[in-house]
């Protein structure tokens, strides 16, 4: 059963009322960096709550230590009595996003409160990686058709700057909620170590290069015979893929195959035993699907 919902920032106190009654979720800002917290949070939770809605709130990240964030969103809610996951709004300021993410949410779950992750698909896409990925995912939208990215929530417009309408599973309540958030320093159970990264992978050969593939996460024959030959010059997020997997630094992982990530892929190439030519091919690929 799906439900509909609300979230809303912090900008007005009045006006986000007028269209909130006959809705079933609240999500208020607490917070967002270091610094800012939301001086109407209090009374705007009070006001969903008299309209029988569940509550559910959440902070903005910025570009901080993402420990000492979690820390100062976890003091300001301390009081809060919630009936959702505690959303991250992880949607701007890309650089290590997806390793703050990470953080944000280990810190939450020690303190056993969930999260979820709020942000937008083309931003999904192109730049959260495997390391933030098996985070309860709230997609933002702005369509008739709900996105096909596994996901437990979808914002599917924002009627204002103050107001935005969404649609939440059940998932989305922490009575109803499996224990999906684990610490980043624990074993999930999954089909194997590569499972996430190459179902990742498996997604941009589909959409890339029309694959066909059934995203599985398992790097069998199909997978590797649709996997392109990348040179210098190619762009996109296969190339974004493998810099990630090579180890390149976070800040190369642009998707533009040029001199730094031919180099990169030469030290791969002789650290594997694998002949050294700069070129992602047949076994380039062998190598990097294991």
């Amino acid at each position: 059963m799906s439900m509909y919902g609300i979230d809303i920032s912090s900008n007005n106190k009045d006006l986000i009322w007028a269209n909130v009654k006959g809705k079933k979720v609240c999500y208020v800002k607490a917070t967002e960096g270091l610094t800012y917290d939301n001086p109407y949070m209090t009374s705007q939770i009070a006001k969903a709550r008299s309209l029988g809605m569940y509550i559910g709130v959440y902070h903005k990240l910025r570009a901080n230590n993402a420990v000492e964030e979690a820390k100062h969103f976890l003091n300001i809610t301390k009081n809060v009595e919630c009936d959702c996951l505690y959303m991250i709004d992880g949607e701007t300021e890309p650089v290590g996003i997806s390793a703050r993410i990470r953080a944000f949410s280990d810190t939450l779950a020690a303190q056993n409160k969930p999260s979820v992750l709020y942000t937008g698909l083309y931003f999904y896409n192109k730049e959260i990686l495997p390391i933030a990925r098996n985070i309860p995912l709230w997609v933002a939208d702005y369509c008739s058709v709900r996105p096909s990215v596994k996901s437990i929530a979808w914002q599917y417009s924002d009627s204002n700057n103050t107001l935005d309408l969404d649609i939440f599973d059940d998932e989305i309540l922490l009575n109803k909620s499996k224990p999906s958030v684990v610490l980043s320093s624990s074993k999930p159970v999954i089909k194997n170590a590569g499972s996430e990264n190459v179902m990742v992978l498996q997604r941009e050969l589909n959409l890339q290069c029309n694959a066909k593939l059934k995203i599985d996460g398992w790097p069998g024959k199909l997978t590797l015979a649709a996997c392109p030959t990348l040179r210098i010059g190619a762009k996109g997020n296969i190339t974004k893929w493998v810099q990630t997997k090579i180890g390149m630094n976070e800040k190369y992982h642009t998707g533009n195959f040029l001199s730094l990530t031919l180099a990169a892929i030469k030290t791969y190439q002789h650290n594997k035993g694998i002949h050294v030519d700069g070129i992602v091919g047949n076994a380039t690929w062998n190598e990097l699907l294991k």
